[in-house]
């Protein structure tokens, strides 16, 4: 999953070449592999943005989240319920030999330019939304519901 901004002002700068100045970077649209909420959820397409990020998964299989934050901000996701064991922190692997020093989380905070990876086993079958725990970033243009969240859709 990678996680992302975009700022419209500087995303319309873009495309007739206009200047944009940095310092006046301002989100208003929060992404997981390029898409915002409900888009993130939908099935993969032929799209710009062809890639969702719903996981789906049978009741008791583990599942590795590998989560690239390649945006300005720092994100905490809410593991919706579920447990997860980060196994590693920026491509270092937290147990080496007989050393583990892996941890159980249900929210992970993400820094800019940071990725973790971490395995969630879930307990019983439903539906688990993975959202960014910054309430305004659950939104696209100032409208909910939107944003960073995805889900994992566990079956029997």
């Amino acid at each position: 999953m990678v996680l992302g901004e975009i700022d419209s002002a500087m995303h319309k700068s873009v495309v007739p070449g206009a200047e944009y100045n940095l310092l006046n970077f301002c989100p208003d649209h929060w992404v997981i592999n390029g898409r915002t909420f409900p888009a993130s959820i939908a099935p993969d397409d032929d799209s710009s943005q062809p890639y969702g990020s719903a996981i789906r998964c049978r009741l008791g299989q583990r599942v590795l989240l590998r989560i690239l934050n390649a945006g300005f901000q720092a994100h905490t996701l809410a593991l919706g319920a579920l447990t997860g064991r980060v196994i590693a922190e920026d491509a270092y692997p937290l147990k080496i030999g007989s050393s583990d020093a892996t941890y159980e989380k249900t929210a992970v905070t993400v820094g800019p330019g940071q990725s973790l990876d971490l395995f969630v086993t879930p307990p019983y079958p439903g539906e688990f939304y993975i959202y960014d725990r910054e309430y305004r970033h659950l939104v696209n243009d100032n409208q909910f519901p939107g944003g960073m969240m995805t889900k994992i859709t566990v079956t029997p």
